[in-house]
Protein backbone atom coordinates (compact mmCIF):
# COMPACT_ATOMS: atom_id res chain seq x y z
CA UNK A 1 0.00 0.00 0.00
CA UNK A 2 1.33 3.41 -0.86
CA UNK A 3 0.65 6.43 1.31
CA UNK A 4 2.14 9.88 0.70
CA UNK A 5 1.87 12.65 3.27
CA UNK A 6 4.03 15.51 4.51
CA UNK A 7 5.42 14.80 7.95
CA UNK A 8 6.90 16.95 10.66
CA UNK A 9 10.65 16.82 11.11
CA UNK A 10 11.80 14.92 14.15
CA UNK A 11 10.84 11.26 13.92
CA UNK A 12 10.59 9.24 17.11
CA UNK A 13 11.10 5.47 17.04
CA UNK A 14 7.97 5.09 19.18
CA UNK A 15 5.91 6.62 16.37
CA UNK A 16 6.77 3.94 13.82
CA UNK A 17 4.22 1.27 12.98
CA UNK A 18 6.81 -1.46 13.64
CA UNK A 19 9.13 -2.43 16.53
CA UNK A 20 12.57 -0.82 16.54
CA UNK A 21 14.30 -2.76 19.32
CA UNK A 22 16.37 -5.83 18.32
CA UNK A 23 15.12 -8.99 19.97
CA UNK A 24 11.44 -7.98 19.85
CA UNK A 25 9.24 -10.87 18.69
CA UNK A 26 5.69 -10.57 17.32
CA UNK A 27 3.54 -13.68 16.94
CA UNK A 28 0.35 -13.47 14.85
CA UNK A 29 -2.30 -16.18 14.60
CA UNK A 30 -4.31 -16.69 11.40
CA UNK A 31 -7.83 -18.14 11.38
CA UNK A 32 -10.33 -18.84 8.61
CA UNK A 33 -13.86 -17.44 8.27
CA UNK A 34 -15.11 -20.00 10.81
CA UNK A 35 -12.48 -19.21 13.43
CA UNK A 36 -10.36 -22.31 12.80
CA UNK A 37 -6.62 -21.78 13.24
CA UNK A 38 -4.78 -22.07 9.91
CA UNK A 39 -1.30 -20.96 10.91
CA UNK A 40 0.99 -18.41 12.55
CA UNK A 41 3.57 -15.85 11.49
CA UNK A 42 6.47 -14.68 13.65
CA UNK A 43 8.53 -11.54 13.16
CA UNK A 44 11.82 -11.24 15.04
CA UNK A 45 13.69 -7.92 14.92
CA UNK A 46 17.33 -8.82 14.28
CA UNK A 47 19.02 -5.41 13.94
CA UNK A 48 18.39 -1.70 13.56
CA UNK A 49 20.82 0.69 11.89
CA UNK A 50 20.60 4.46 11.73
CA UNK A 51 18.10 6.56 13.62
CA UNK A 52 15.36 9.16 13.25
CA UNK A 53 14.47 9.89 9.64
CA UNK A 54 17.12 7.54 8.26
CA UNK A 55 16.78 4.03 9.65
CA UNK A 56 16.76 0.41 8.49
CA UNK A 57 14.99 -2.31 10.49
CA UNK A 58 16.01 -5.91 9.71
CA UNK A 59 13.83 -8.83 10.75
CA UNK A 60 13.30 -12.55 10.28
CA UNK A 61 9.84 -13.62 9.10
CA UNK A 62 8.75 -17.19 9.85
CA UNK A 63 5.57 -18.83 8.57
CA UNK A 64 4.27 -21.63 10.79
CA UNK A 65 1.52 -24.21 10.58
CA UNK A 66 -1.30 -24.55 13.09
CA UNK A 67 0.97 -26.43 15.52
CA UNK A 68 3.61 -23.65 15.31
CA UNK A 69 6.07 -25.67 13.28
CA UNK A 70 8.12 -23.43 10.98
CA UNK A 71 7.38 -24.13 7.31
CA UNK A 72 9.15 -21.16 5.72
CA UNK A 73 11.50 -18.41 6.82
CA UNK A 74 13.25 -15.52 5.13
CA UNK A 75 14.77 -12.16 6.11
CA UNK A 76 13.24 -8.78 5.38
CA UNK A 77 13.96 -5.09 5.84
CA UNK A 78 11.98 -1.91 6.34
CA UNK A 79 13.61 1.39 5.44
CA UNK A 80 12.67 4.70 7.05
CA UNK A 81 13.29 7.64 4.74
CA UNK A 82 12.03 11.16 5.48
CA UNK A 83 9.33 9.89 7.81
CA UNK A 84 8.07 7.16 5.47
CA UNK A 85 8.30 3.40 6.11
CA UNK A 86 9.29 1.69 2.86
CA UNK A 87 8.71 -2.03 2.29
CA UNK A 88 10.98 -3.21 -0.53
CA UNK A 89 8.88 -5.95 -2.17
CA UNK A 90 11.68 -7.33 -4.33
CA UNK A 91 13.99 -7.45 -1.31
CA UNK A 92 11.36 -9.42 0.60
CA UNK A 93 10.64 -11.98 -2.12
CA UNK A 94 14.04 -12.52 -3.76
CA UNK A 95 15.79 -14.32 -0.83
CA UNK A 96 12.93 -16.80 -0.54
CA UNK A 97 13.09 -17.67 -4.24
CA UNK A 98 16.87 -17.93 -4.21
CA UNK A 99 16.70 -20.39 -1.31
CA UNK A 100 14.00 -22.49 -2.95
CA UNK A 101 16.52 -24.54 -4.93
CA UNK A 102 14.63 -23.88 -8.16
CA UNK A 103 16.93 -21.17 -9.44
CA UNK A 104 14.10 -18.63 -9.57
CA UNK A 105 14.57 -14.89 -9.60
CA UNK A 106 12.25 -11.97 -8.85
CA UNK A 107 12.18 -8.51 -10.38
CA UNK A 108 9.85 -5.75 -9.26
CA UNK A 109 8.78 -2.68 -11.20
CA UNK A 110 6.54 0.01 -9.80
CA UNK A 111 5.98 1.67 -6.44
CA UNK A 112 7.09 0.05 -3.20
CA UNK A 113 4.70 -0.28 -0.28
CA UNK A 114 4.97 2.82 1.93
CA UNK A 115 3.39 3.77 5.24
CA UNK A 116 3.76 7.23 6.81
CA UNK A 117 4.46 7.47 10.50
CA UNK A 118 1.68 10.02 10.91
CA UNK A 119 -1.84 10.17 9.50
CA UNK A 120 -5.36 10.80 10.76
CA UNK A 121 -8.92 9.44 10.36
CA UNK A 122 -10.52 10.40 7.07
CA UNK A 123 -7.19 10.68 5.29
CA UNK A 124 -7.05 9.01 1.88
CA UNK A 125 -3.89 7.67 0.30
CA UNK A 126 -2.55 7.36 -3.20
CA UNK A 127 -3.17 4.23 -5.25
CA UNK A 128 -0.12 2.15 -6.10
CA UNK A 129 0.67 -0.38 -8.79
CA UNK A 130 3.55 -2.71 -9.54
CA UNK A 131 4.55 -5.84 -11.42
CA UNK A 132 6.58 -8.76 -10.10
CA UNK A 133 8.30 -11.01 -12.62
CA UNK A 134 9.11 -14.44 -11.18
CA UNK A 135 11.05 -16.91 -13.28
CA UNK A 136 14.32 -18.30 -14.55
CA UNK A 137 16.13 -17.05 -17.62
CA UNK A 138 13.73 -16.23 -20.44
CA UNK A 139 10.93 -18.15 -18.73
CA UNK A 140 8.82 -16.34 -16.20
CA UNK A 141 5.44 -15.20 -15.00
CA UNK A 142 4.29 -11.66 -14.35
CA UNK A 143 2.01 -10.80 -11.45
CA UNK A 144 0.48 -7.35 -11.55
CA UNK A 145 -0.53 -5.90 -8.19
CA UNK A 146 -2.37 -2.72 -7.29
CA UNK A 147 -3.73 -1.21 -4.11
CA UNK A 148 -6.67 1.17 -4.34
CA UNK A 149 -9.19 2.94 -2.09
CA UNK A 150 -6.73 3.09 0.82
CA UNK A 151 -7.71 5.31 3.72
CA UNK A 152 -7.66 5.65 7.48
CA UNK A 153 -11.12 5.13 8.95
CA UNK A 154 -10.72 5.67 12.69
CA UNK A 155 -8.59 5.42 15.82
CA UNK A 156 -9.82 2.68 18.14
CA UNK A 157 -8.84 0.73 21.23
CA UNK A 158 -8.36 -2.82 19.98
CA UNK A 159 -8.03 -5.81 22.31
CA UNK A 160 -6.28 -8.97 21.10
CA UNK A 161 -4.65 -11.81 23.06
CA UNK A 162 -1.39 -9.80 23.22
CA UNK A 163 -3.10 -6.84 24.90
CA UNK A 164 -5.06 -3.65 24.23
CA UNK A 165 -3.63 -1.16 21.74
CA UNK A 166 -4.57 2.30 20.50
CA UNK A 167 -4.83 1.45 16.81
CA UNK A 168 -5.39 3.14 13.47
CA UNK A 169 -7.99 1.36 11.35
CA UNK A 170 -7.01 1.26 7.68
CA UNK A 171 -8.90 -0.18 4.72
CA UNK A 172 -7.58 -0.94 1.24
CA UNK A 173 -8.47 -2.98 -1.83
CA UNK A 174 -5.77 -5.32 -3.17
CA UNK A 175 -5.95 -6.45 -6.79
CA UNK A 176 -3.79 -9.22 -8.31
CA UNK A 177 -3.70 -10.06 -12.02
CA UNK A 178 -2.14 -13.32 -13.22
CA UNK A 179 -2.54 -14.58 -16.80
CA UNK A 180 -5.15 -11.87 -17.45
CA UNK A 181 -7.29 -13.00 -14.52
CA UNK A 182 -7.80 -10.46 -11.75
CA UNK A 183 -8.85 -11.19 -8.18
CA UNK A 184 -9.66 -8.54 -5.58
CA UNK A 185 -9.73 -8.61 -1.81
CA UNK A 186 -10.41 -5.96 0.81
CA UNK A 187 -8.05 -5.77 3.75
CA UNK A 188 -9.00 -4.00 6.98
CA UNK A 189 -6.09 -3.58 9.39
CA UNK A 190 -5.58 -2.09 12.85
CA UNK A 191 -2.06 -0.74 13.34
CA UNK A 192 -0.42 0.50 16.54
CA UNK A 193 2.67 2.62 17.00
CA UNK A 194 5.71 0.64 18.09
CA UNK A 195 4.02 -2.64 17.16
CA UNK A 196 2.54 -2.61 13.66
CA UNK A 197 -0.52 -4.64 12.73
CA UNK A 198 -2.35 -5.98 15.78
CA UNK A 199 -5.38 -7.28 13.86
CA UNK A 200 -6.49 -7.63 10.25
CA UNK A 201 -9.51 -9.01 8.41
CA UNK A 202 -9.59 -10.05 4.75
CA UNK A 203 -12.79 -10.05 2.64
CA UNK A 204 -13.44 -11.30 -0.89
CA UNK A 205 -14.92 -9.17 -3.67
CA UNK A 206 -18.43 -10.00 -2.41
CA UNK A 207 -17.71 -8.77 1.09
CA UNK A 208 -17.45 -12.25 2.64
CA UNK A 209 -14.94 -12.73 5.44
CA UNK A 210 -12.03 -14.93 4.34
CA UNK A 211 -9.50 -14.78 7.16
CA UNK A 212 -8.50 -13.00 10.38
CA UNK A 213 -5.05 -12.33 11.81
CA UNK A 214 -4.48 -11.34 15.45
CA UNK A 215 -1.39 -10.52 17.50
CA UNK A 216 -1.31 -13.21 20.18
CA UNK A 217 2.13 -12.63 21.72
CA UNK A 218 4.66 -9.83 21.87
CA UNK A 219 8.05 -10.41 23.51
CA UNK A 220 10.36 -7.51 24.22
CA UNK A 221 14.03 -7.88 25.21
Amino acid sequence: MTFSVLLAIGLSAQNLFFPTQPGTILLHQQTDENGNVTGYTRHTITSVTGSGNNMTISYLLENMDESRQVTLEFPGQIHIRNGIMIFDIEEMIAPHLQNSGLGLEAEFEGTFMEIPVSFSPGQRFDDTEGTIRIGRGILGMRVRMSVTDAKCLAIEEVTVPAGTFRSYQITQTINNTVLRRTSSTRLVSWMAHGVGTVKSRTYDDRGRLQSVSRLVEITRP
